[in-house]
């Protein structure tokens, strides 16, 4: 940027102590080199205030991404935590065994598995030895015959390992054990990222700061429609006007008479009008490039991405004016009303990335797909 200004300044400097009327034109002087100044100050507004939105937006994406790696570490930690208590209680039921005494809490956990505990073959062995009567099935053991069985003596150390590890929760009462602590730190989760942001506003802001000559007509015509209301005319192809063009002065009564031949006597468009409709057809499309770009990289809203926008217009019609304009310019209005229809275009888009990138990376959304079946996994092959 500092370099475009040196060299506009050489430039400048040049053609007023080279030109022949450098003695009258001297009192301008000043006056271009104030403006140049002004223009350089806005440019370096308009730089700062890009890098700005940029390191804000790169914030918002680091704090996602945060967030996903907190509340993951927190159900991995509490996962965990579930898993040392039930080997904890493991262990003190396996003492309570060799010890042939068993808490009341104890044998009620285990009267709530007997099924897993008891196995057929082990009813069946214990029948022989005459603990059980033969009619006896698992649904009728009391909790005094389960107490006579584990502290009577008739099991050794090494089938109070074997009754423990039948005892254990099958995956499926681990999965109702995960989800439990799932279910904990999700529904902590803030609602933050399901809040909505006012795109419509932010890029409004942006507009309207984004030209000081143009301000006043951009902020005119907001009071007359919304700027989404302006967004509308952008599928619905906007149709380019005399008024957004201007025949180029030298020869403004052979453009005015060639308009009225091409209107009353050939009953068709003037050719300036037809090339005017065909760049803007060309300036939506790069618009509509530019923001099918930035949602194909699944990336946050930001508001330099407005200034982005707008930048990369001017630079193309600017581009495309710049070899027309022995024939013709384009006038305020059209700039206005271009930016206008863009930009309202772009807040739909701009809220649909924003959307889709909350629900990539909220972390409810993103633990759910991402994280939820590996954490279990992990989870029950530990326990």
């Amino acid at each position: 940027m500092l370099s475009v200004y040196n060299l506009q300044k050489q430039e400048m400097e040049k053609f007023f102590s080279e030109n022949k009327l450098k003695g009258i034109l001297v009192q301008w002087k000043a006056k271009f080199e104030i403006n140049l100044k002004d223009v350089k100050k806005e440019w370096e507004a308009h730089a700062d205030n890009h890098c700005t939105q940029l390191g804000i937006g790169r914030h918002a994406i680091s704090q996602f991404e945060q967030d996903q790696i907190k509340y993951t570490a927190q159900i991995s930690s509490e996962a965990q935590e579930l898993i040392a208590n039930m080997k904890n209680e493991e262990d003190k039921l396996y003492g309570s065994l060799s010890k042939r005494k068993l808490s009341k809490t104890q044998l009620k956990k285990i009267m709530k598995r007997k099924h897993k505990v008891f196995t057929p073959e082990k009813l069946s062995q214990f029948k022989k030895m005459g603990i059980l009567t033969r009619r006896q099935t698992c649904d009728y053991l009391s909790e005094k015959d389960v107490e006579n069985i584990l502290t009577g003596g008739v099991i050794t150390p090494e089938d109070a390992k074997i009754i423990l590890k039948q005892g254990r929760l099958d995956e499926k009462e681990l999965k109702a054990e995960f989800d439990k602590v799932w279910i904990k730190i999700v529904e902590r989760l803030p609602p933050v990222y399901r809040e909505k942001l006012n795109v419509e506003a932010k890029v409004e802001r942006k507009l309207t700061g984004y030209s000081k000559k143009l301000e006043d007509d951009v902020n005119k015509q907001l009071k007359i429609r919304k700027l989404r209301d302006w967004g509308r005319s952008f599928s619905q192809d906007f149709s380019v006007k005399e008024k957004h063009y201007t025949v180029n002065r030298n020869s403004s009564w052979k453009g005015k008479f060639v308009n009225w031949v091409y209107k009353n006597i050939l009953r068709t468009d003037d050719p300036h009008l037809i090339e005017a409709q065909k760049i803007t057809d060309e300036v939506f499309n790069e618009a509509r490039q530019y923001l099918e770009n930035l949602k194909e990289q699944k990336t946050y809203f930001n508001e330099a991405y407005t200034l982005d926008l707008l930048s990369n217009l001017d630079k193309f019609i600017n581009d495309k004016a710049s070899k027309l304009q022995d024939h013709f310019n384009f006038t305020r209005d059209y700039r206005v009303e271009v930016y206008l229809v863009v930009c309202g275009y772009a807040v739909e888009q701009f809220e649909q990335m924003a959307d889709a990138f909350r629900q990539q990376n909220d972390p409810r959304e993103y633990l759910e797909k991402y994280q939820r079946e590996p954490l279990f996994t992990r989870f029950k092959n530990q326990a």
